[in-house]
């Protein structure tokens, strides 16, 4: 037994027998004061830059970075992992099977145990030198929230087209009435706030879309007390924008969500658009052939239903989060359509029944379009 206490004794004497390397080992035990999460998808080549910056400015600051990838194909999480090697501070969540930014970044927020948390693009269109300023803020206690806008007085949009700068003001214009707290850039994706913000309000944001930060201050149950901080926006020099008239929809159905109090969802709100779009293309051909063709009233209404099939799975490609190309597209279209059968088929059937019980066409066809879709609901719910 004192041979064994010796020989442990003697090993912790070799281990820290240098003042330098204790000190070193307490600071790599020490928690992070803030975690920096970055939401990425294919962002390889910028991942490494952004975090040589962030830890030039932290360099006097406990801190932690929170990659939370989407299952990049161009091997974004790869790189954050021999980055993590390099610097055991950074750590990689990967995601599979789901995607989104305000997901992303819920999901890398709540894995933090730090008592303040930083949101930031991975595109260095975001300043990392703003992250001292916003973390000063926090710990002076003077906001829950400091957000970095790009519209206050010392902000700046970069080089933005006509069209994206009017976007941006009727984004803005929209949000200003949905959010008693006064924001010059409610659309900013770049943030620091205390942990406990998110903690409160998890089970009631949204986490759609791309604009988390409207998302929290939305949820919250109190007013929040909020600053802003300028930020000069400076253009993509790699990758792609993620901007898309999926990010306009998600914006949306979020603020839908919100205003309703949650009875009606984001996923409500994407529904009852398949269900618009289904139905509008379905009695649009449904006149057409009845009126122009000499087919029978059953066979235009099936054919009626296929077209709504279509039309439904393409709205449902520009508002889902998975990306595909085009040959991709028409193949996965066909397993959809082959399950959608019965549901067709019944469209038809319907349709042609209630027209022979002296229905006119337009009644039965909306008849014939609700009983081919409900059957289609499971196909509609396995296939997107």
């Amino acid at each position: 037994m004192m041979l064994l206490d010796l020989n442990v004794t003697q090993a912790r004497e070799l281990l820290f027998d240098d003042v330098p390397m204790r000190l070193q080992a307490a600071t790599r035990a020490a928690p992070a004061e803030i975690s920096i999460v970055i939401p990425t998808f294919n962002e390889r080549a910028n991942i490494g830059e952004l975090i040589d910056r962030i830890r030039t400015v932290l360099a006097d600051t406990r801190w932690e970075i929170i990659i939370v990838d989407d299952d990049s194909p161009d091997g974004t999480a790869e790189q954050a992992r021999a980055l993590h090697w390099e610097d055991a501070r950074v750590r990689v969540i990967r995601r599979v099977g789901r995607r989104g930014l305000s997901s992303a970044c819920i999901e890398g927020i709540l894995s933090s145990s730090a008592t303040y948390v930083a949101v930031m693009d991975a595109d260095l269109q975001h300043d990392p030198d703003l992250l001292g300023e916003m973390l000063a803020i926090l710990r002076r206690g003077q906001a829950d929230i400091v957000y970095a806008s790009r519209h206050c007085a010392g902000g700046s949009v970069g080089d933005w087209e006509e069209h994206r700068i009017a976007a941006s003001r009727l984004a803005r214009w929209v949000a200003s009435r949905a959010v008693s707290v006064p924001l010059s850039d409610p659309m900013s994706g770049y943030f620091a706030m205390r942990r406990g913000v998110m903690e409160k309000t998890a089970h009631r944001v949204s986490g759609v879309g791309f604009k988390i930060l409207l998302d929290i201050i939305l949820a919250s149950d109190r007013a929040l007390r909020v600053t802003e901080v300028p930020l000069a926006f400076t253009s993509r020099t790699r990758g792609t924008s993620k901007l898309s008239s999926r990010v306009v929809w998600d914006y949306a159905a979020m603020l839908i969500e919100h205003r309703s109090g949650g009875a009606i969802t984001a996923h409500d709100v994407s529904n009852a658009a398949l269900g618009v779009a289904g139905l509008s293309v379905n009695m649009l051909t449904l006149s057409m052939l009845a009126g122009l063709t000499g087919l029978s009233i059953g066979a235009s209404a099936t054919l009626s239903a296929l077209a709504a099939c279509v039309a439904v799975f393409a709205t449902s490609s520009i508002l889902s989060r998975r990306t595909c190309g085009p040959w991709r597209w028409y193949l996965a279209l066909i397993p959809f359509a082959g399950a959608c059968t019965f549901g067709v088929v019944a469209d038809g059937v319907v349709t042609s029944l209630l027209v022979g019980a002296g229905w006119n066409w337009f009644a039965s066809g909306v008849s014939g379009a609700l009983a081919g879709a409900a059957l289609m609901r499971r196909a509609i719910r396995h296939h997107l």
